[in-house]
């Protein structure tokens, strides 16, 4: 029979494993050689693909950015830590992480990037592509809060608040923008097209919650008390399912060809407001 100390241990052991397999967060365990390198001051350059990570606080000065990255096949974990910028006026030369290359499979996550002049996270090439942005917090940036220009990217689980731009902004296609909290900046969620953004909370920003190109998907978000439109979306998009409620102008402003169904719209200026061509299904929006 297996002693009772031993069971318990083991017991421990498997929970761990199982939450840690499904956790948005790694850990890197203490003793022997640590897996990755860690970054311990900025600005920091990452030439070669690998897992990068850092144990504290990093503050970055003007003129630079935090970490740049020159290559493909990256991951930058903050392990909870903030990089933090210099404040001050606008600038495109001091974003918090930065890449200008077509570079894939990058994977940021597990921390706050706050404080710098341009945007917290910058991935400025139309050809980058498969990158994942996770469980990050970008605050009171100058710019953006998360700017990701190419194709079959994620952003999931972030929190984007008092950025003097947008919140998230994703140009190119088949981006996946999941699960994020915007409130306080220009946008909150601010797309082109072919774009599917669903399970979202974007409040209080200064234009719309939402506002994407054409064709994307919109579903299931909550846009609430913002000072513009609650969701604007291009022409052939689809729009399911979403709380625009107590908005300055339009609840949801479709274009031309959407398909609009189970939306309840509220208190808005305008609680739906449409162009030609479009299907609904059963929405709440008094006139």
């Amino acid at each position: 029979m297996m002693p009772r100390s031993l069971a318990v241990f083991i017991g421990t052991l498997l929970v761990f494993l199982f939450s840690s397999a499904h956790a948005n967060f790694y850990v890197i365990a203490g003793g022997g050689k640590k897996v990755g390198t860690e970054i311990k001051a900025l600005p920091y350059i990452i030439t070669e693909p690998g897992f990068y990570y850092i144990t504290k606080n990093l503050s970055c000065v003007s003129g630079v950015h935090g970490i740049t990255i020159n290559t493909s096949d990256v991951t930058i974990d903050l392990m909870g830590f903030s990089l933090i910028g210099p404040g001050g006026a606008i600038s495109s030369d001091n974003h918090g992480i930065y890449s200008a290359l077509a570079v894939r499979h990058l994977e940021i996550r597990n921390g706050v990037i706050q404080d710098f002049q341009g945007d917290g996270i910058l991935i400025d090439h139309g050809e980058s592509r498969g990158c994942k942005i996770v469980n990050i917090k970008a605050a009171s940036n100058r710019d953006e809060g998360i700017d990701i220009d190419g194709f079959l990217n994620i952003v999931r689980d972030c929190i984007c608040t008092n950025n003097t731009g947008y919140g998230i902004d994703s140009i190119g296609k088949g981006t996946i923008i999941k699960g994020n909290s915007c409130y306080g900046n220009g946008d909150g969620i601010f797309t082109g097209s072919g774009h599917t953004i669903t399970g979202n909370l974007c409040y209080q920003n200064i234009d719309a919650g939402i506002h994407t190109g054409g064709g994307c998907i919109i579903q299931g978000n909550t846009c609430s008390g913002n000072s513009g439109d609650g969701i604007i979306v291009g022409s052939g998009a689809v729009v399911i399912g979403n709380a625009c409620n107590i908005n300055a102008k339009n609840g949801i402003w479709a274009f031309t060809n959407c398909y609009i169904d189970q939306n309840n719209c509220y208190g808005n200026e305008t609680n739906m407001r449409t162009g030609s061509d479009c299907t609904f299904g059963n929405n709440h929006a008094p006139k």
